[in-house]
This record gives structure tokens, C-alpha cells and sequence, in this order.
């Protein structure tokens, strides 16, 4: 599943990328045209949207860290994504988006949950700073999970 698409005549899916730069990028994948609609994703039928650069604290755009000896980015292993919202609609609620990278720094985005339809065109690249930024002493960097606040039953 995905968020709601920017056009509401196409399918979409919402996709999130952990990325070795650090950075996390959301893609919007959208079927080119109605007719191509089938119950499986073919990806030669589908338009891939880069739509949202997810920053850290200390993170710019176009920083490179090839070569360069003074800065370094480890990259980010693992993205989590969940709803903020307690209710039936899947696609309500603020999104939370939240990443790892391998020196144990957690980082957490909240996206509007009208992010598709803020966007003033297909072009427009939204960059994003982190809400909160931290470090998991000891953590390998390898495995993040959201787990509701009350967990209930076995697992």
C-alpha cells in the first residue's frame, strides 16, 4: 500500500529508501495510464517519482562525502514507517518516518498526511528535516522496528 496518489486517476504507491548517502528518499510510483491498471505491478508500466529528501540535523543537499576525508556518512540501514492514527481509515493520519544508520543515530520525520497533494508539481523535490535526532549507544545499526505503545497478546 501506499499513500494517496497526486493525481487521484492513477494508482500509486508510497516507497521509502534507506540510502548509503544517509539520506532517505520517498519515491511516488504511479501507473502511467489507466489502461496499463493490472492486479499485479508491472514496473515498466509505472512512473518513479522522487518526491521527498529526508535530512538529518547536521545534512545538506548536494553534500558528497566521495573523496572527502574531513566528512564522513556512514548511511542509513533501516527505515520504519507507520501511521500516526488509532482509527479504521488507513490513510488518515500524520506519517512517521523513522531511520537507522549504522552508527546507531535514529532519526524521525512526521509527513502531513495530504503529503501527494501539497505538491505543487510532479518536479518539486521536498526536503524535509528531521523532528528528532538521537544515538543508540551500542546499536549495531542493524534492525529497527515501531511497536505500538501497548502491545498486547503473543509476538
Amino acid at each position: 500500500g501506499g499513500s494517496g496518489p497526486a493525481s487521484s486517476s492513477s494508482t500509486s504507491w508510497r516507497v521509502w529508501m534507506a540510502c548509503g548517502d544517509g539520506i532517505v528518499r520517498g519515491y511516488l510510483i504511479e501507473e502511467k495510464t489507466l489502461e496499463m491498471q493490472q492486479d499485479v505491478l508491472d514496473a515498466s508500466a509505472c512512473n518513479c517519482i522522487l518526491t521527498h529528501l529526508l535530512l538529518g540535523e547536521g545534512q545538506e543537499i548536494g553534500e558528497t562525502t566521495a573523496g572527502s576525508l574531513d566528512k564522513m556518512s556512514i548511511g542509513c540501514s533501516q527505515v520504519e514507517v507507520a501511521r500516526n492514527y488509532v482509527g479504521d481509515d488507513d490513510m488518515a493520519g500524520d506519517l512517521l518516518v523513522i531511520s537507522l544508520d549504522l552508527a546507531g543515530k535514529v532519526r524521525i520525520w512526521v509527513m502531513s498526511e495530504d503529503m501527494d497533494q501539497q505538491r505543487e508539481s510532479v518536479e518539486e523535490i521536498q526536503s524535509v528535516k528531521a523532528i528528532k535526532e538521537f544515538r543508540v549507544d551500542n546499536a549495531t545499526g542493524t534492525c529497527l522496528k515501531i511497536c505500538p505503545p501497548k502491545v498486547s497478546g503473543v509476538g
